[in-house]
């Protein structure tokens, strides 16, 4: 219940939103790209029944995560060491998932159709399997399970 409080203001809303164009922007082409999102938002809201804002809320508290698994080398030894991150990094790593499994995608077809099968994916509207951002997040929190003994080289 906390999750939903902190995320219904409608500044969220509006930042994330940008977040997301931001980072799907290539070339300057913005224009462009808010025009697809916002049509394949439609698309999903005719399909689902769900708000913009509660589409915009599911992506990130299905990707959210508390916790970041970095490299560290000391005396010439890699160690994963898993760091406690802020707000805006986690809004960062959603879209990174998101955006990454849509490049490791190997379905043909347009960008922003792939963009609403992982979307539906991710609401667990067609649940055949899971989403690939589901399973990078899922990487990362096993990663920092796994590595939870290094957690004294962060300093």
């Amino acid at each position: 219940m906390v999750k939903f409080k902190i995320l219904k203001f409608a500044s969220f809303k509006k930042n994330f939103f940008k977040k997301i164009v931001g980072a799907f922007t290539k070339n300057g082409k913005k224009l462009q790209i808010k025009k697809q999102l916002n049509l394949a938002f439609q698309f999903l809201q005719q399909k689902t029944g769900y708000s913009f804002a509660y589409l915009l809320n599911t992506l990130f508290i299905e990707l959210n995560t508390f916790v970041e698994v970095r490299q560290i080398f000391i005396r010439k030894k890699m160690f994963f060491v898993p760091f406690f991150i802020s707000v805006e990094r986690r809004l960062f790593l959603a879209i990174k998932w998101f955006i990454q499994s849509l490049k490791q995608s190997n379905e043909k077809g347009p960008f922003f159709q792939k963009f609403i099968q992982e979307f539906l994916l991710l609401l667990k509207f067609e649940s055949v399997k899971d989403a690939n951002s589901m399973t990078l997040k899922k990487n990362n929190d096993l990663l920092a399970i796994k590595n939870r003994a290094n957690i004294h080289y962060r300093w």
